[in-house]
């Protein structure tokens, strides 16, 4: 195996599992986009629990953020090359 560590490889999967957690709630919900910066209402089919979400549109970003973040620490992690993305104000 490349990455040092086991632990650091199950950390990993735990921070993927995590954000499937929220794309679950972003894909399956009743979304309101108007409402208080996007509004969403989820019922998880695993506790049917219900819940709503406000300014899920920040929310949104930071979500793809760590998205693009945990697929470059996986890369790191599996070749010991990173996949590195341009910033939008590096144009």
């Amino acid at each position: 195996m490349l990455f040092a560590e086991r632990g650091e490889m199950k950390k990993l999967i735990n921070r993927f599992r995590e954000l499937n957690n929220h794309r679950q709630r972003v894909a399956h919900g009743l979304w309101v986009p108007e409402t208080e910066g996007g509004y969403v209402s989820y019922t998880a089919r695993t506790s049917l629990k219900g819940a709503s979400y406000k300014r899920q549109a920040d929310a949104l970003e930071k979500l793809a953020e760590e998205a693009l973040s945990l697929r470059n620490d996986l890369s790191v992690e599996l070749t010991g090359i990173g996949i590195y993305f341009q910033d939008v104000d590096d144009h």
